[in-house]
């Protein structure tokens, strides 16, 4: 009788964490998500591309993508404030009227002031759906079957990005093919347009979502970051985001500079790195049940500085390509674990105020990393840019697994829910 109740037991643990359990309202967000990560996903895999055709150099390129984080740090602690009075619903609604038009005027308005004003105002549109992403996610799942949600949204927005790459890579060729009058930048700049409809997109099943109203409790942001935890997982959320933000914004640049790569070509080592990211991401959750997920962040933090170690040393385009498809793979792969921890570890009124928290150093860690490297990379090169970051990836991974160490008891973190 025993041995049957366990099975039983078993039988139901599987089916809590399955898709299955995940329930309509979650579904419902993960194509809200999705039409965001394919629209958004093409429309940032050209961009840069897009200003460098448009005689925008690194250092320009690095000062617009510092105005978008700026505008995102801008935008946090009033975000999160009024996701606390208006709900999650009203604020993604307004991120995703909005960002898509600010994205499509930064196609018209290529002089370098013109786009650091509407970079900033497209980071503080996006901003909304930054802070309410996690919380909304928290709101339509349970801790049994958290995990398995984080990491299906993740892997399949990242798994986007597959079409993205083959989509962004090719789509700007065919265009010029089809109408021969077009130039390189203006066929870029119909691709990018076509992103930011695809965006809009994410407001049909937005329209047929509600959340839960959030729990009003007194000082919410200093509450959230009064724990040890929070404090050390702010600490360390800042510097691995200034070890991997800063090589972001100039990968594909990087690809088409230095290693004078065509653009279709690019497409197709992007969608490869997506594929791979999709592959890191899913096969994470069996590395945090098997070790925890301060340690299993920790371990693909310390790949990631691997991966930009070898990045640093590639003397061949080839070996240059593999160590950039690594590091793609393992750092996007901490990031579901990265926001289930937070969310786990965080009371469930507190859950907004804490991700606009963290929001909050990330944006300023990304804004810091974009303007800084895009000066280091032209005075220095891209060599020492990739020291610099696998310095701060290793930082990253030692403050992580100092969180494993002085793990304190958690409010909503069940172990079996790794």
């Amino acid at each position: 009788m025993p041995a049957v109740e366990a099975t039983d037991a078993a039988e139901s643990m599987r089916a809590a964490i399955g898709p299955r359990s995940l329930g309509a309202p979650f579904w419902r967000f993960f194509f809200v998500a999705l039409f965001f990560d394919i629209g958004f996903g093409l429309y940032f895999f050209l961009i840069n591309l897009y200003l460098a055709q448009v005689h925008f150099n690194e250092k320009s390129i690095g000062i617009v993508a510092g105005a978008l984080t700026a505008g995102n740090i801008a935008a946090t602690i009033p975000t999160g404030l009024l996701a606390r009075r208006t709900g999650l619903g009203p604020m993604l609604m307004l991120c995703l009227l909005t960002a898509p038009l600010f994205g499509a005027a930064r196609i018209v308005g290529i002089h370098l002031v013109p786009q650091i004003a509407l970079a900033f105002a497209q980071g503080a549109a996006m901003c909304s759906y930054t802070v309410c992403f996690a919380p909304a996610i928290a709101a339509l799942t349970n801790p049994q079957n958290r995990t398995i949600a984080f990491s299906l949204t993740f892997g399949t927005g990242i798994g986007s990005g597959v079409v993205c790459g083959l989509l962004g890579g090719v789509a700007p060729v065919w265009l010029r093919h089809v109408r021969p009058s077009l130039t390189q930048s203006s066929a870029m700049g119909l691709v990018l347009l076509l992103g930011c409809a695809i965006t809009l997109l994410s407001l049909v099943p937005l329209a047929r979502l509600s959340f839960p109203p959030l729990e009003s409790s007194p000082t919410p942001a200093i509450r959230a970051v009064s724990t040890p935890f929070a404090r050390r997982f702010l600490i360390m959320v800042a510097i691995w985001n200034l070890g991997i933000g800063a090589f972001a914004p100039f990968a594909t640049l990087y690809l088409s500079g230095p290693l004078k790569i065509p653009l279709p070509r690019i497409g197709l080592i992007f969608s490869a790195s997506q594929l791979l990211q999709v592959g890191g991401v899913m096969a994470a959750p069996l590395v945090y049940r098997r070790i925890g997920k301060e340690y299993g962040i920790a371990t693909l933090q310390v790949a990631t500085c691997l991966a930009l170690a070898l990045l640093y040393a590639a003397h061949t385009p080839a070996w240059a390509i593999a160590a950039y498809l690594c590091l793609s793979m393992f750092q996007y792969a901490c990031n579901p674990a990265i926001y289930n921890l937070l969310m786990d570890r965080t009371q469930e009124d507190l859950r907004a105020a804490a991700s606009a928290m963290q929001n909050l150093v990330t944006s300023c860690a990304l804004a810091a990393a974009a303007a800084a490297s895009g000066l280091l990379i032209t005075s220095h090169g891209y060599a020492a840019l990739f020291a610099v970051c696998a310095g701060l990836s290793l930082a990253g991974a030692a403050l992580t697994s100092g969180m494993a160490w002085a793990r304190e008891p958690s409010p909503s973190d069940p172990q079996s829910a790794l």
